[in-house]
């Protein structure tokens, strides 16, 4: 069943389907082709010689998954292939047809364009977005589904809303990128100044990404210092710094630094040190370290694991850095002016020395920002002879962007008080239907929620309690049936509520969700899952 409505009332054309009946080389993305043929064979020996060819066309489907869930005899995970393959292998299949533009389109950038797959779930998942309305992704087959992807956790308010459409409309027509300072750019900044005391002064960037790397190259500066602190579990953009991460339920001091991907130099393990989130012991080793740290940098709520349960820990995180001589870094890059117009500074009511913000602020648009206390901001204003940092960036502050940002920050200032609690309200309305269902259906399920943002976890809390492979597959199972029920996730399952969604698409989205869970209980993908 397909939820959502496409209807848009603004300009705009679906255009015709992506075409992929000129194909020469046999790849039909549908049932009857040879995914299909893929999909049906109970021959190993076939279905590797099948890959063999996709794969030939860089189709993003590794042969170690292939094996996995349509492996002869028994997976990885102990669970027996006649289990998991009856509801999984149609709903993969009726995916496969109903995506076939998408599948084209994947197969054919693959031969210029470097990209992992664009859908959620997993290695069998491509899908590409066509237009956006509201709640409402229609993707490459003119398929409407209820989105909970929102840009990344870009767009708070939706997609198409129409202030920042007219405010994008009437920066188009003046000019779109200058190399220098606007005007508008002083209006942004005193916006986000006035959201929190602690936002004395301000730095803008061309993304979130920046905006964590330049806030750790500021308190560097400040400090003259060059540790800088992370903890296990969290990832604060796409330079090296945000990619080392540890252990994530490690419970006291790690033994080893873990690289988010290939390319991290190994050099950086001996300025960066990994700290356990959320518990004590990472007070000690930051006053051991005290020394060396310029900084430590911490999601006051990780979008790995949404929750509003940290307060007192972060307290005293921010007491002992201060007392350590250790600056403190909020990462709002997913919170800020997402829990509430102060992000988290505002609902934990503590004051960081300086704070990254991303994703929303931009409305939409690339766009990051550095905040905090002057004394700290000072590198910023500074020629890089005179101890300034290198901050000065092509796209920073693009006329664009800021025009949506100062749209999106002027509108959730003056509806603060019912965008909020509203935005709350509809992530509650979600998550305590899908606990409910989980219950009844007795699964290792939960969607955990802090504001806006969830996440859906399937089995353990704990991640290393359980085998990657069991619960790797119970993920994709999952984002594929909700895929077919008219649902968009983030891949790993996470999502973002936005005030564009109503009642009713919340509550269809929590009936597919309901019925996913029982046809992945149905296929055994939850027996290998340990109950909490």
């Amino acid at each position: 069943m397909r939820y959502g409505s496409s209807v848009c009332t603004h300009r705009g054309t679906s255009g015709a389907g992506y075409d992929n009946s000129d194909r020469d080389d046999g790849l039909r993305l549908h049932p009857c082709g040879l995914a299909g043929s893929w999909l049906r064979s109970t021959n190993i020996g076939h279905r590797k010689s099948v890959f063999k060819r996709i794969h030939r066309k860089r189709y993003c489907v590794t042969e170690e998954f292939v094996l996995m869930t349509h492996g002869a005899g028994i997976s990885p995970t102990g669970m027996i292939r006649e289990a998991i393959t009856s509801r999984h292998d149609r709903a993969l299949a009726t995916l496969l047809a109903r995506t076939s533009h998408s599948w084209k389109m994947a197969l054919d950038r693959a031969d210029v364009v470097c990209a992992p797959p664009t859908g959620p779930g997993g290695a069998h998942v491509n899908l590409f977005l066509r237009r956006g309305c509201g709640a409402i992704a229609t993707d490459l087959d003119g398929v409407p589904l209820i989105d909970f992807c929102m840009g990344d956790g870009s767009l708070l308010l939706g997609h198409d809303h129409p202030e920042i459409r007219d405010a994008l409309l009437a920066q188009i027509t003046t000019g779109w990128q200058f190399g220098l300072p606007t005007e508008m750019q002083l209006v942004f900044a005193r916006l986000i100044q006035s959201a929190r005391p602690a936002n004395e002064r301000i730095a803008l960037c061309a993304d979130g990404s920046d905006a964590t790397l330049f806030a750790i190259r500021a308190a560097r500066a400040a400090t003259g210092k060059d540790g800088i602190g992370v903890f296990a579990g969290s990832r604060h953009g796409t330079h090296d710094y945000g990619l080392v991460s540890g252990e994530p339920q490690a419970s006291h001091g790690l033994t080893r630094n873990i690289h988010l991907g290939a390319g991290i130099p190994r050099l950086i393990d001996e300025i960066a040190s990994v700290l356990p989130y959320g518990h004590p012991a990472a007070f000690d080793l930051i006053r051991r370290q005290r020394n060396d740290l310029a900084a430590v940098i911490v999601e006051p709520v990780r979008a790995e694991d949404p929750h509003l349960d940290a307060g007192p820990w972060l307290w005293e995180l921010a007491s002992v850095c201060r007392k350590a001589g250790v600056l403190l870094i909020f990462d709002e890059l997913t919170a800020g002016f997402r829990l509430a117009y102060g992000g988290t500074q505002e609902v934990f009511g503590i004051e960081p020395d300086l704070t990254a913000y991303g994703k929303v602020v931009g409305g939409g648009l690339p766009l990051g920002v550095v905040a905090g206390r002057t004394e700290f901001m000072r590198a910023f204003g500074r020629d890089i002879l005179a101890q300034g940092i290198s901050a000065a960036e092509a796209n920073a502050g693009n006329a664009l962007a800021v025009a949506a940002g100062t749209a999106f920050l002027s509108y959730a200032n003056a509806n603060q008080e019912s965008l909020y609690p509203g935005l709350q309200r509809s992530t509650a309305r979600l998550s305590d239907a899908f606990n409910a269902a989980a219950a009844a259906l007795d699964v290792p399920a939960a969607l955990k929620h802090a504001g806006s943002v969830f996440r859906i976890t399937l089995g353990s809390p704990r991640p290393r309690n359980l085998p990657a492979a069991a619960q790797y597959a119970a993920m994709d199972a999952f984002a594929i049936a909700a895929l077919n029920g008219g649902v968009l996730l983030k891949p790993g399952l996470q999502g973002f509520v936005s005030a564009a969604h109503t009642d009713t698409q919340i509550d269809q989205a929590a009936e597919v969700f309901a019925t996913t869970l029982a046809d992945v209980k149905a296929d055994g993908f939850f027996a290998a899952l340990k109950h909490r």
